[in-house]
């Protein structure tokens, strides 16, 4: 479990370091092929809880504080709670199978529109629907980076704004999952998991660091879209 979970980790950290989203949705994506997901989640998090520190350490500065303050964390605190509540009542298999298709769903649209170069907003009154359902998907699988950036699609934020600003959305709501891991007792069974994944993390963030004005983004993204994608229907097809 470990060594596959450290190379997820890696690439998914890197990818974050980068751009400020990824992380968690790329490294569950990936290991979630061989792992439960119930498994991987708890392992997971705590690691974006360290590296979103590091970062925020540096970047905090480009935080927009009134977005975050005033519509982003309270919508997304609001659906994480709501799917942190719902992930009991959810069939293991079905849980996949709906992580499979919102993967399918961000990845497929993502695709679309970096072949097009038009990014079309959402019409004002969808946006916190959307953010809302951002949060509940990170209440269930700790992804909602998916639907938080499809929220923000055609916002004028700098890329170091949005970077810092999404960083400190997930240091918010992983660290609140985090405690609600170890207070339910999924949490501590990963201990031992998290202690070893954590040696990945400066490696993470320096490759992030160096690459985060580097590497065509464009292209890069048109990469990690499309294996998302190809995860996703492994996902559902895993699932059926």
């Amino acid at each position: 479990m470990v060594p596959l979970l450290a190379l997820c980790v890696l690439i998914a950290f890197t990818l974050e370091a980068m751009t400020g989203f990824g992380s968690v949705v790329i490294a569950v994506s990936l290991a979630s092929l061989v792992l439960p997901l119930d498994q991987v989640v708890p392992a997971v998090v705590p690691l974006n809880v360290v590296m979103s520190s590091v970062i925020l350490a540096r970047e905090y500065r480009h935080i927009q504080w009134r977005l975050l303050l005033g519509r982003i964390l309270p919508l997304m605190a609001l659906g994480t709670v709501s799917g942190y509540l719902l992930l009991p009542l959810v069939e293991p298999t079905l849980l996949k199978k709906l992580f499979g298709l919102l993967l399918i769903g961000f990845s497929s649209r993502e695709l679309w529109q970096l072949h097009r170069q038009r990014w079309r907003p959402l019409p004002s009154a969808a946006a916190p629907v959307v953010m809302l359902g951002a949060g509940v998907t990170h209440g269930l699988f700790a992804s909602g980076g998916p639907l938080l950036m499809i929220a923000l699609t055609g916002s004028a934020l700098s890329k170091a704004a949005l970077r810092a600003t999404l960083i400190s959305v997930w240091w918010t709501l992983n660290l609140c999952l985090t405690v609600a891991f170890w207070l339910d007792g999924r949490l501590a069974p990963q201990l031992p998991t998290v202690a070893l994944l954590l040696l990945c993390l400066p490696v993470a963030v320096m490759l992030g660091n160096h690459w985060h004005g580097k590497v065509d983004e464009q292209r890069f993204k048109k990469v990690i879209y499309a294996v998302l994608a190809v995860v996703g229907v492994m996902l559902v097809g895993s699932a059926l």
